[in-house]
């Protein structure tokens, strides 16, 4: 193989191992926004609930007022 081809080949494989390096950073930022956007959707979920629970139990001696 020519020094030329040999070269060559090895730019190749260069752009090739960039390529696979830019793929795995892509998915890598990828999945640290999906697990973002799963703790702030678990992060919401706990305060509605907690939400939801405190005006249930306010709502208890608003009733008993009301009678």
């Amino acid at each position: 193989m020519p020094a030329r081809d040999l070269e060559a080949a090895e730019d190749d494989v260069t752009a090739a191992k960039q390529a696979v390096t830019d793929e795995e950073a892509k998915q890598a930022k990828h999945d640290a926004a999906q697990t973002a956007s799963d703790n702030a959707n678990d992060a919401f979920t706990a305060a509605l609930a907690k939400l939801n629970k405190t005006k249930k139990d306010a709502e208890g001696p608003l009733l008993l007022l009301q009678i």
